[in-house]
């Protein structure tokens, strides 16, 4: 038997029912732009473990432990690409659902960060002319 393929479920009733959700972000190596021309399929991101449980997105043998449970759309602040003009985008961002501990994950591009709203090279870049070069905060 696969490790975290164990046949043990957690009572369905709870009594903190918001510990089910993460609220981070599942990263791939798909690029931001790549990511809003075509959306991966469920297939081409679902991640190999729960990051809460730890079990196992597949089981030989068995169903998924992972499903997928639709898309959720946020909005990123900031250029795509260095050089770009900032301005707001959305992107469509992939959930899953743990069926072991009922935890719904989102997955998305490389560059969203959780609870961020600019992306990461917004950030990077913000920080680097700060740093490097004496800008103001609000430039």
């Amino acid at each position: 038997m696969a490790a975290g393929c164990g046949n043990t479920r957690p009572p369905v009733l709870r009594k903190f029912t918001l510990a089910r959700s993460t609220s981070g972000i599942i990263q791939t190596s798909i690029e931001i732009k790549r990511w809003q021309r075509k959306l991966p399929s469920p297939d081409e991101v679902r991640p190999a473990r729960c990051p809460r449980c730890g079990h196992a997105s597949r089981c030989p043998g068995r169903g998924l432990g992972l499903h997928g449970h639709g898309v959720v759309l946020r909005d990123v602040w900031g250029p795509v690409e260095a050089g770009e003009v900032p301005r707001f985008h959305d992107v469509l961002l992939r959930r899953f659902r743990c069926v072991h501990c009922l935890t719904v994950l989102r997955v998305g591009p490389s560059g969203i960060l959780p609870h961020r709203r600019y992306g990461g090279g917004a950030i990077l870049a913000a920080l680097a002319l700060w740093t490097l070069y004496g800008e103001a905060p609000a430039t």
